[in-house]
């Protein structure tokens, strides 16, 4: 349907603009897509977080696992590792999202170690930036900060 429009939008304004068909493309294409200057996205540094919460399944076993990573960690989920590198949590006022930038990588016993993934994850929609493996699936679910414990003060 979308295609439909487009070709009805290039006929029109290929009559308009008469003998200039890339001219025509070209307000097409500007007409149909919004401003990426709008989309623009500041990031501050109180959005960033301390953790993340991750599910882990094994597709052969139907084995899944939820593992909770500090930043900078790594952690094992059958034979592969996952280690967190940063972690996003959208502001209250946002519409809710997380995104992880993660690294994975495979141990099968009796070669080296191996990156499967490198990237970032996302909660809303974890099929965009997918770990693609034929056994095992990782899916961000949150990001969260911990709390320093309270000390005890002794007067």
């Amino acid at each position: 349907m979308v295609a439909d429009f487009m070709i009805l939008l290039i006929n029109f304004l290929t009559n308009i603009c008469r003998g200039f068909p890339v001219i025509a493309a070209m307000l097409c294409l500007t007409l149909s897509f919004p401003s990426f200057a709008d989309e623009q996205k500041i990031y501050h540094a109180k959005d960033f977080t301390n953790h993340a919460k991750l599910q882990g399944l094994n597709k052969v076993t139907a084995r899944v696992s939820e593992m909770s990573l500090e930043v900078g960690e790594v952690k094992k989920f059958s034979n592969i590792e996952v280690a967190l590198e940063k972690c996003w949590h959208s502001p209250p006022e946002e519409k809710p999202e997380n995104k992880a930038l993660l690294k994975i990588w495979e141990q099968v016993p009796g070669e080296d170690k191996k990156q499967i993934f490198h990237g970032w994850m996302f909660s809303s929609t974890p099929a965009i930036s997918a770990l693609e493996h034929p056994v095992y699936d990782v899916t961000l679910l949150s990001c969260y900060n911990t709390e320093p414990a309270p000390e005890n003060s002794s007067n």
